[in-house]
């Protein structure tokens, strides 16, 4: 039995691709909050550093995560990317 992720529609399709050929079983649809449920009330939201930055700066980062955790038992925060280009191209 193969692991299986739900990836919503609008995320990364190099993301899915990269699960696909970890033999993962990948279902993609629309899905909020989160970007990724990946188990039973487990949910991934996955931000650039960029995008992390503007939605603290913007006050929208803990109403979307306080609606993850009212959602899913469990979540997870994923962010990515370089933080001192992150911070330079802001």
């Amino acid at each position: 039995m193969l692991p299986k992720v739900i990836a919503d529609r609008r995320e990364s399709h190099f993301v899915v691709q990269v699960l696909r050929k970890l033999k993962t079983e990948v279902i993609e649809k629309s899905i909020s909050p989160g970007d990724y449920v990946v188990g039973e009330n487990y949910a991934i939201e996955r931000k650039a550093f960029r995008h992390f930055i503007r939605s603290i700066y913007k006050k929208r980062l803990f109403d979307q995560l306080e609606r993850l955790h009212s959602a899913y038992r469990n979540c997870c925060l994923i962010v990515e990317g370089d933080i001192g280009y992150g911070l330079a191209h802001l």
